[in-house]
Formats: structure tokens, C-alpha cells, sequence
């Protein structure tokens, strides 16, 4: 059975946005699609009611949304916890204000430690030097955390440490990471923006250390299903797992996405639609809906190379998203994972039937 309500919802309230990311994974062409607002106020409405503890407002660049801070103070005025993130170009004094009044934390994108690197990825100059302002904005007008947030992938890997120092050394209050993923415009050269699996695994060894040293200054953070195999506090914390009970990505399963067109996905980096809420009730998609079923599935989605593997319960095969991105299902083993790689280089067997 599915939890009841999922533990937190990204909503991608619009897709208009003044950036062109590298790594975009909603981009997309042709007008833009979002809610009125009476139709934003009443799905917020539905979300409180339900209960779901987070959401996340996203996009698109959520603040092309004139109506964004009401949106929030719909959601947090009745106990939800809300997470904005924005690239910060269309921050501005009164936008700061209202953001502050309105009650959530905020995320801003930062892809570089210098504005050649984050230009260059988020496709506009002048990118960062707008990013750096906007959190110093956002901070001044008392929002109540204002964090960092970092897409990582092979044109700034190199550069991490120096986004991590760099987002403590502006006062954030979080920094989370999370990987260039296989879909929306990232999938037109995604050789040039992935990383291998090995150069993931340092990359989360990494972020395990910068944990600790950031610690009580910035909170570092990341969603990756991954971090289990090089966090043996992770680790510890998943041993007792056993019978129906497993981790993982929560894709499907503890959270989802809704799309400005209303439709439902199991994650916004994963375009299989579960339902839309412009034809249906949301809890009825959530707690129904036979897209969802496979990401609920430990048998289905922990197969193969994955079989047997220490890690199963904790890890669960992976990111979802990514095994559907690159194979169009999520019941494969995360192509990241570099255990699953060792395993397939040890057995040519498993190679072969490509598992």
C-alpha cells in the first residue's frame, strides 16, 4: 500500500523562464502552460488539506508568477512547509518583502563559483552576478532560510569545493546538491554534461566530508538514493530494513510532481504520467494510479545486477528517474552506480543480458 499522502510534492508552477539552463529539465517549446490562479489557490488548498507535510514550488522560474508569494501564504497559512527555488534574476526588493511575509525558505540556483562557469551553464550573462545579488536580497529581508542550490554535472565538477566555500562564505544557510539528470534539454548533449559513475562516487565521498566540516555553519544536503553507499551513518541508520520495508528514491513513493498542465509524474525529472489533477482528484492519482505502482515494488524495481546486493533495501536500485531516463523504465539499476558497474565488469554474464 502506498503512504497515504506523499511526503512532499513539487509543484512546477509555471514554465516560463528568462534563463536558458544547459541542464533544464522542463524546458520545452511553445506557449506557456500554468494555472490560473483561482485553479494555483485551490490546488494549494487541496494539498493542505490533504496534509502533505512539503512543497516544493518550482519550475519554470516560479517567480515569473506574479501571484507566487500568494500561492505560499495559501500553503504556509495552513501548515504546510513550502520551498521555493528560483535562479534569482527576478528577485527584487518587493518580491524579497513578499517572499518574507509569506513565510517559505528559498533555494537559490548557484552552478559556479564565478560567473563564467554559472553563465555559461545557466545559458544567460550576467547570471550569477543576479543569483549572488538575489541571495543577499533575500537574506536582508529576513526570509528565514535562504539556501543554495547546485546542479551538478561535467562542466562544473571540478569546481564544487569552490561552490561550497563560496555559498558559505555568503552566509547561506543550506547548500543541497543533485545530478544532472537525462531528460529536457540536458539530454541534447548529455556527454558533454554527465559524469561517469566513479567520478559520482567521489563527488557524494565529497559531499560526506564537506558535511561535516560545514557542519553548525551550512547545512549540506542531497536526495540522491547514492549517498547510502558512502555514508556508513546512512548506512547504519537503514540496517534494520526488512520485508516490505525499503529506502531509496522516493520517485512514486513517498513523493511526486505536479506539471503546469495539472498532469502527475513520479518525479520532475520523469514524464510518465500518472493522471492529471485537471481531470481528477490528486489524492485519488496518488493512491491509485497503476503508473505508480512499479516505484512502490521493491521485487520490481530491485532486479538484476542489483540482486543480492548489500545495499538493496537501503538503496533500492537507485534513482528511478535516471534508470527511466536512460532506459525508459524504472526498474533498472541505476546507470550511476558504480557497485552495479564493478558487479557487470566482475560478470560478463550479467553485461550480456543487460542487467
Amino acid at each position: 500500500m502506498p503512504v497515504a499522502v506523499p511526503a512532499q510534492v513539487e509543484w512546477l508552477v509555471t514554465d516560463r523562464c528568462d534563463l536558458r539552463c544547459l541542464h533544464c529539465s522542463t524546458w520545452r517549446t511553445g506557449p506557456a502552460r500554468e494555472f490560473t490562479t483561482a485553479e494555483a489557490l485551490s490546488l494549494a488548498d487541496t494539498l493542505a488539506r490533504l496534509r502533505v507535510p512539503t512543497v516544493t514550488l518550482s519550475g519554470g522560474e516560479p517567480l515569473a508568477r506574479a501571484d507566487l508569494t500568494d500561492i505560499c501564504a495559501r500553503l504556509t497559512g495552513q501548515g504546510v512547509r513550502v520551498l521555493v527555488t528560483t535562479n534569482g534574476t527576478l528577485v527584487t526588493a518587493e518580491k524579497a518583502y513578499r517572499l518574507a511575509a509569506a513565510g517559505p525558505s528559498v533555494l537559490v540556483s548557484l552552478d559556479g563559483a564565478d560567473a563564467a562557469t554559472h553563465d555559461r551553464l545557466r545559458g544567460t550573462r550576467g547570471a550569477f552576478a543576479a543569483a549572488v545579488r538575489a541571495i543577499g536580497m533575500l537574506q536582508n529581508y529576513g526570509v528565514f532560510h535562504v539556501g543554495v542550490s547546485v546542479t551538478v554535472s561535467g562542466l562544473n565538477v571540478d569546481k564544487l569545493g569552490d561552490i561550497v566555500r563560496l555559498a558559505s562564505l555568503i552566509g547561506s544557510d543550506s547548500l543541497t546538491l543533485r545530478l544532472c539528470m537525462p531528460c529536457g534539454r540536458a539530454q541534447r548533449d548529455y556527454e558533454a554534461m554527465a559524469i561517469t559513475p566513479d567520478r559520482f562516487r567521489r563527488v557524494l565521498e565529497d559531499f560526506v566530508r564537506w558535511r561535516k566540516e560545514f557542519r553548525g555553519r551550512m547545512e549540506i544536503t542531497t536526495l540522491d538514493p547514492l549517498l547510502v553507499l558512502v555514508d556508513p551513518e546512512l548506512a547504519a541508520a537503514k540496517a534494520g530494513l526488512a520485508g516490505k520495508e525499503f529506502s531509496g528514491c522516493g520517485a512514486g513513493r513517498t513523493r511526486c510532481c505536479i506539471w503546469p498542465n495539472g498532469n502527475v509524474t513520479p518525479c520532475a525529472y520523469c514524464d510518465e504520467v500518472a493522471g492529471s489533477v485537471k481531470q481528477e482528484d490528486f489524492a485519488t492519482i496518488w493512491r491509485t494510479s497503476t503508473v505508480l505502482e512499479p516505484y512502490r515494488d521493491f521485487s520490481a524495481l530491485v532486479q538484476g545486477v542489483c540482486t543480492g546486493c548489500e545495499h538493496g533495501r537501503a538503496c533500492a536500485a537507485g534513482c528511478k528517474s535516471r534508470s527511466y531516463g536512460v532506459y525508459g523504465t524504472p526498474c533498472r539499476p541505476d546507470p550511476m552506480c558504480w557497485v552495479a558497474e564493478k558487479r557487470r565488469a566482475a560478470d560478463p554474464g550479467l553485461a550480456r543480458a543487460g542487467a
